[in-house]
Formats: C-alpha cells, structure tokens, sequence
C-alpha cells in the first residue's frame, strides 16, 4: 500500500484522514521490517546454534576408524609373534639333545629374524599411519578453523543487523514524533 506523500489541504491545514493513513502507513511500514528483522535475527539465531553443536560435537572422521583398524591389526600380528618367540625360546629350554638344541636355536634365530622384519614393519606402518592421523588432525583442524571463521563471520552480521534494526527503531520513533508534531502544529484553534 502506497500512502499520498502529498496532503491535501484543508480549510485549517491539511486533510486530517490523508495525515491519520500516513501515520497508519508508516507504523504499518515500521511493524513489517522490525517482524522482517526479527525473523532474520531468529534464523541467524538458529544457525548459530547449530554451528556451535557442530563445532562442539564434530562428525567423527571415517580415516581415523580405518587407522585404528589397521593399528590393531599391527598390535595383534606384533602379539602373534611375539608368542611364536616365546613358544621357540620355552622349547629350547626343554629340548636336552644338543642336535635338536641346535635346530631350535636356529628356530628361534629364524623365529628372531621374523619378528625383528615384523617389528621394522610395524613400526614403518605405525610411523605411515601416524602421518596419516597426523594430516587428518591438520584437516580437521583446518575444518573447525573455517567453522570458526563461519561462526565469527555470522556473529558479525548478526550485530551488523541488530545494529541496523536499532537504527530503524530510532528512526520509526523519530518519525512518529515528527509526524505528532505537526499534527498538533495544524490542531484547529479552540472556539470560544
């Protein structure tokens, strides 16, 4: 609804219904942008909310479950041979023929070898898969540092708009001051 700027005049002033539908104008006007404001600050409020239980709560990361998956497999396989030592080395103990002594030896200097290989490999794997977890940490460190910069960027144009809406509510006061003003400005004199 367009409201006539122009007043008509009257025989005292202007026509009192063209004033009365400009000020019903102008608070119609200033009620539709502070509900529109409101609104706004509602769903910048909702998102917010929502950034923060992301950042409080992030999703875990499908790599650091693959990881720790492959870190047991090494831990258990690192275990297995480390049984397979002791069962060689508990041999050798009860083994009293020096022939079979020796083929035990050898066993367990074989058995040696392979987990000396095994533990080189292990730790090559952890050290690989600690770069990993090392690079996802950083990525997810990355991750919250743009949420964080999100969150920052929202706080920001949330004060941007609550500022804006105070002018406005300032401005609309302004307004209807004015506009009481000149409305007693044209009262009709009194009759005596």
């Amino acid at each position: 609804m367009e409201a006539n700027r122009s007043f008509r005049t009257s025989f005292n002033g202007f026509n009192r219904e063209d004033v009365v539908h400009y000020i019903e104008y102008m608070n119609t006007k200033h009620t539709n942008t502070l509900n529109q404001l409101k609104n706004d600050n509602q769903a910048l409020t909702e998102e917010l909310a929502r950034l923060r239980q992301q950042m409080a709560s992030p999703a875990e990361d499908p790599r650091l479950a693959e990881l720790a998956e492959k870190c047991e497999a090494l831990e258990s396989e690192n275990e297995a041979l480390t049984q397979e030592l002791a069962d060689v080395r508990e041999q050798l103990s009860q083994t009293k023929n020096d022939n079979a002594a020796q083929q035990i030896a050898d066993q367990e200097l074989e058995a040696y070898r392979r987990a000396e290989r095994a533990e080189r490999a292990a730790q090559e794997r952890a050290q690989q898969i600690y770069q990993q977890a090392t690079g996802t940490l950083a990525d997810v460190t990355a991750q919250v540092d743009d949420v964080a910069g999100d969150f920052k960027a929202l706080s920001d144009r949330l004060n941007d708009q609550m500022a804006e809406m105070q002018t406005l509510v300032l401005r609309s006061k302004d307004a209807l001051a004015d506009a009481a003003a000149k409305m007693y400005a044209i009262r009709p004199a009194d009759s005596e």
